[in-house]
């Protein structure tokens, strides 16, 4: 998976089948000696949902995948799961893409609950199951007997894209197939960021081209990629929104970049504070999960070259999000009862939850902002808000407040 396509001359086409073709070899090479031991197992019809004695941290996470919030399963081969909209309303996705087994652990202890895709070259069903002892989900490939912990079948990456297209007929065939053999199995797509591919075929692009793509999935992400591509974080809430207006109901997903992916060329990866605002960005234009792109593609690849700092700033963020599954996922993305107008340079979203009213706010730029006045609306007669995790409050006087924001900086206020 190469995140890089975003305008096409011919310098950057060149580029890009080169980055591609580096990131397939060096799968298949670093995978392959994993798919010869994997490769006389068949795949795994069940999974346990009782944890072993070794399993990591003694945990049977997995158990609360095999019950629903009303009680409703359905089959995934011999295990059970919960519907779509009972697994989304009570967790919230936060993944990795293409993680080697190797690598379960150290993810799942960065507070990632979800794999996207097995490597290139790895049997998806040893793959899953291994995933499973760690109480981690998965996107995996349709397979016959999927093991219980599969959440969502996937179709090929960035079908859209010039150098790895797929016609939208064949995605949606594919889909009608799935939905034959397991019609509750979500199907994920994924596109490339800038949303702005065409058929190499017919020329047909535009928003029109890419609902034919979404017709054949459930889930639907992007990926793009601001610091790596020099491009402003902006470009995160601007790919969301107009994949949410062309997504209808479904699920919108984002990738999320925690390294320099080509470390041969001028622009580095994020920084902790560019990682933590680009994943609040996705949150407040309304992503129901988020993905990390953790590789790094060029000149040689690697499975995850994540700076040490960067994994901490995720690790905090990512439990963060965790603890506020429910607030997040049940109840309308930023609901029209409540409103709130920021200063330029900013981005804020809202919740309307049981436990109070949760506005988000962002500083999406790279400057102390002191003093900043926030003007709320739906909240009634409220005095106080409360800053959820700092132990803090801030007075509400003619629905509004001030409040100082580091660079790249979020708060999250909760109003009773």
């Amino acid at each position: 998976m190469v995140k890089s396509k975003f305008t096409y001359n011919t310098d950057k086409l060149a580029n890009i089948v080169g980055k591609r073709n580096l990131l397939f070899i060096f799968m298949v090479v670093i995978v392959g000696i994993f798919t010869i031991v994997y490769s006389q197992a068949s795949l795994v019809t069940s999974v346990s949902f009782e944890a072993e004695s070794n399993t990591p941290n003694g945990n049977a996470a997995i158990e609360n995948i095999a019950s629903a919030s009303n009680g409703k399963v359905v089959k995934f081969g011999l295990a059970t799961q919960p519907s779509t909209d009972d697994l989304l309303n009570n967790f919230f996705p936060i993944g990795t893409f293409i993680s080697p087994d190797y690598d379960f652990i150290k993810w799942k202890n960065r507070g990632v609950n979800t794999i996207v895709e097995p490597p290139q070259g790895t049997t998806p069903g040893p793959w899953a199951s291994k995933a499973a002892e760690y109480g981690l989900r998965v996107i995996a490939p349709q397979v016959a007997g999927s093991p219980g912990n599969v959440i969502a079948w996937n179709h090929p990456d960035e079908p859209d894209g010039i150098y790895s297209q797929r016609p939208y007929t064949e995605i949606q065939q594919n889909y009608n197939s799935w939905k034959a053999i397991n019609p509750d199995m979500p199907v994920y797509i994924n596109f490339i960021g800038d949303l702005n591919q065409y058929d190499k075929t017919t020329g047909e692009g535009g928003a029109n081209w890419y609902k034919k793509y979404i017709a054949g999935a459930d889930w639907i992400s992007a990926d793009t990629y601001p610091v790596n591509q020099g491009r402003d974080l902006t470009s995160v809430g601007i790919m969301i929104d107009k994949l949410r207006s062309w997504s209808g109901d479904k699920p919108v997903f984002a990738f999320i970049e925690s390294s320099d992916y080509n470390s041969s060329d001028s622009n580095p990866g994020p920084n902790p504070a560019q990682l933590r605002a680009q994943i609040w960005s996705a949150i407040i234009h309304g992503v129901r999960g988020y993905w990390y792109f953790a590789p790094r593609v060029t000149p040689y690849f690697a499975f995850d070259t994540t700076p040490s700092d960067v994994a901490d700033e995720m690790t905090i963020q990512n439990n963060l999000v965790t603890s506020l599954t429910s607030v997040l996922q049940q109840g309308d993305i930023n609901p029209t009862s409540l409103n709130a107008t920021v200063p330029s340079g900013f981005e804020v979203g809202w919740r309307n939850h049981s436990s109070g009213k949760y506005f988000f706010v962002l500083n999406l730029t790279n400057s102390t902002k002191n003093n900043q006045t926030i003007s709320l609306n739906g909240i009634g007669s409220t005095s106080t808000a409360s800053v959820y995790q700092e132990n803090r409050n801030v007075p509400i006087i003619d629905n509004k407040f001030t409040d100082n924001f580091a660079p790249y900086s979020v708060h999250i206020y909760r109003i009773n």
